[in-house]
C-alpha cells in the first residue's frame, strides 16, 4: 500500500459539514446542530486553527481532525492536532498522511514542535522503529477521568 492513497488537507468549515455522517458514527451523540456549532469556532482568518481532512482520490472523507497552535508557560509554540473521527483502515496510511501534514503545516507556520492527540487505535499499528523513522516518539500520557465517575 503506497503512502500516497490518502491526502491530507485543510478544510473550511463549510466543507466540514459534509463529514457530519462520519463524525456522527464516531460520536453518536454528537447531533448535527452541535457538530454546526463546533465548525463556527474553526472560522477564524489566521491560519493558526483550522480543521484537516484525509481523504483518498475520489473525495471520500476518511478522518477529520482539529488543529491548533498552542503556547506553553515558557510561551513555546506547538501544532496540536486533535482526531475528531476516523473510519478505520488497517495499517498506518492514514497516521503517516496525517504525520506528513502536520510536519508540513508545523513549517510553514514556524513551529518547532508537534502534538498529536490521536485516539490509541490510531497509533495501535505502529511500532517504536516507524515511529522514529518518521521522527515521532513518545512523550507525554494524557489521562481522562470522568467527573462523574
Amino acid at each position: 500500500m503506497s503512502d500516497d492513497i490518502l491526502q491530507a488537507r485543510r478544510i473550511t468549515p463549510v466543507e466540514a459539514g459534509r463529514a457530519y455522517q462520519l463524525v456522527s458514527m464516531f460520536h453518536p451523540d454528537v447531533s448535527k446542530a452541535q457538530w454546526t456549532r463546533y465548525l463556527r469556532s474553526y472560522a477564524g482568518k489566521d491560519g493558526r486553527r483550522g480543521l484537516v481532512v484525509l481523504e483518498d482520490a475520489r473525495g471520500c472523507v476518511h478522518a477529520i481532525f482539529a488543529f491548533c497552535v498552542l503556547r506553553s508557560l515558557r510561551d513555546e509554540a506547538t501544532l496540536q492536532i486533535t482526531e475528531l473521527a476516523t473510519a478505520r483502515l488497517p495499517g498506518s496510511v492514514p497516521t503517516r498522511a496525517l504525520m506528513r501534514f502536520a510536519n508540513a503545516l508545523a513549517a510553514e507556520l514556524g513551529l518547532p514542535s508537534v502534538l498529536l492527540d490521536l485516539e490509541p487505535v490510531s497509533i495501535a499499528t505502529f511500532d517504536d522503529r516507524s515511529l522514529a523513522r518518521t521522527g515521532y516518539a513518545l512523550d507525554r500520557v494524557t489521562l481522562r477521568a470522568n467527573s462523574a465517575g
